[in-house]
């Protein structure tokens, strides 16, 4: 499971449409939609269920999303604790832990 999907899937889960969080994370909607996909695959569970152009989370997601928040908090603290402060989640920055760190 990669640190970038599961953000993605929190930002998609609190903001509610895929425009807006293309716009959030600076990617493209095949690539927000693609980072989700290979999110639910890992989990083994559809976590959106999508209503016109907004998305609502099923019963899974809200699990998720519960321990999306409290994973992201982690790295948050973390990132405070070590001073990298390019680690750091929800801020109006937006920066974030790069998906392939090379290892």
């Amino acid at each position: 499971m990669r640190l970038g999907n599961l953000e993605t899937f929190y930002w998609a889960a609190t903001i509610g449409t895929c425009r807006e969080t293309t716009e959030r994370l600076v990617k493209t909607q095949p690539a927000i939609l693609a980072r989700i996909e290979a999110f639910e695959s890992n989990l083994g569970a559809t976590l959106f269920e999508r209503r016109g152009r907004r998305v609502s989370l099923t019963r899974a997601g809200h699990q998720a999303l519960h321990y999306a928040e409290e994973t992201l908090a982690v790295a948050d603290e973390l990132a405070t604790s070590t001073g990298d402060q390019w680690v750091r989640y929800g801020q109006p920055s937006g920066l974030r832990i790069p998906d392939d760190l090379g290892c």
